[in-house]
C-alpha cells in the first residue's frame, strides 16, 4: 500500500479477513489508513467476531463488515462492494471539483460548473473477472 501512496495512485477499497496469520484485519486496516487515506475498508468476520467489527467501526471508521459465509456473493458481497466503490468515486469527483474550483477562483467561490476533473484512477481487478472468479470459488 505504501508503494501505491508513493506513486500517488489512489486505493479505493481494501477487503480484509479479520483472522490472519500475521495480524488481525483491524490492525491491518489501521496500518493501511496512513498510506491510503480515503480508501473504503471492509472486514470479513466470523459470527464470534462481531464485537471486533463494532470496535473497528468506532476505532478506525470501518465502512462495512461482512459475516462469513458471505455466499452467494451476488447477493451479499458484490452489492456491498459496488456501493462502497460508488461512494468512493463520488467523493473523488467532489474532492477534485472542489479543489479545481477553489484554485480556479483563487479560493473565493467554490460554486462552479465544473463537472469532472480527470485524475489518477484506482487500480482494480475488473468487476466481471472478479465476480466470475469468486463465483467459481464459492460455488
Amino acid at each position: 500500500m505504501a508503494e501505491f501512496a508513493r506513486r500517488d495512485q489512489p486505493v479505493a477499497l481494501i477487503v480484509s479477513d479479520h483472522r490472519m496469520p500475521e495480524m488481525t484485519g483491524h490492525r491491518a486496516a489501521r496500518a493501511v489508513q496512513a498510506s491510503c487515506p480515503g480508501a473504503k475498508l471492509v472486514l470479513l468476520t466470523a459470527y464470534a467476531d462481531t464485537d471486533v467489527a463494532i470496535k473497528a467501526i468506532n476505532d478506525i471508521g470501518l465502512d462495512h463488515y461482512l459475516m462469513k459465509p458471505w455466499a452467494p456473493p451476488e447477493e451479499r458481497l458484490f452489492p456491498v462492494i459496488d456501493d462502497l466503490l460508488g461512494d468512493w468515486r463520488a467523493r473523488q469527483r467532489r474532492t477534485a471539483s472542489t479543489a479545481c474550483a477553489s484554485s480556479a477562483t483563487g479560493g473565493r467561490n467554490a460554486a462552479t460548473t465544473l463537472k469532472h476533473v480527470p485524475g489518477p484512477q484506482p487500480r482494480a481487478l475488473p468487476v466481471a473477472r472478479a465476480r466470475s472468479a469468486m463465483t467459481r470459488r464459492s460455488g
